[in-house]
């Protein structure tokens, strides 16, 4: 178990090697901080196994939380604020980048525009509960152009399937209490 108390700047989690040699895994850790800063990402994270994440991030010009190359993740009881702006390509609570295996669960970011936000290639997600508020709110989760098998959303009010910005159509669907794609 880690607790971090306070993390001001940018929380990197496994991942970082030096160059030329494979990245190290960071496997089989519950790790609970508080991140407060003013950097583009609150926590970064690459290469995570079977780990459990309990997060309080505010701040952040694009990411509150990036998870990248993770496999076996639980994000519990994280809270996510002030992320990003109105503007396009900011304001992502958690996103998610070629993972496999994620569970978010009871997640209500405040002041983002999109609650849980997968790229590349996603596997196995589960989102249960994700409810964003705001004033730039896009959609709770959503799917940024993301290839994405196996995806199981309980207690989310929207899910956006497509990224506007590269000449989509949005397409906002009402879900139902549970929902597989």
């Amino acid at each position: 178990y880690i607790r971090l108390n306070l993390v001001k700047g940018v929380l990197v989690l496994g991942g970082y090697s030096i160059p030329g040699t494979p990245s190290p895994t960071l496997k089989g850790k519950v790790i609970e901080a508080t991140v407060r800063t003013l950097q583009a990402t609150g926590v970064y994270a690459d290469k995570l196994e079977d780990c459990t994440l309990i997060l309080d991030v505010d701040g952040a010009d694009i990411n509150g939380v990036l998870l990248n190359n993770c496999r076996n993740v639980r994000i519990l009881g994280t809270k996510v604020t002030n992320v990003g702006t109105e503007a396009i390509g900011s304001g992502y609570a958690i996103n998610l980048k070629n993972c496999h295996g994620i569970t978010i669960e009871g997640f209500y970011p405040e002041n983002v525009r999109y609650g849980v936000t997968m790229q590349g290639v996603c596997t196995d997600i589960t989102v249960n509960g994700c409810e964003c508020s705001g004033a730039w709110v896009a959609a709770d989760v959503d799917n940024h152009g993301a290839m994405v098998d196996g995806l199981k959303l309980r207690r989310v009010r929207s899910l956006k399937t497509f990224n506007e910005t590269h000449d989509g159509v949005v397409r906002e669907a009402d879900i139902g209490p549970e929902t597989i794609i």
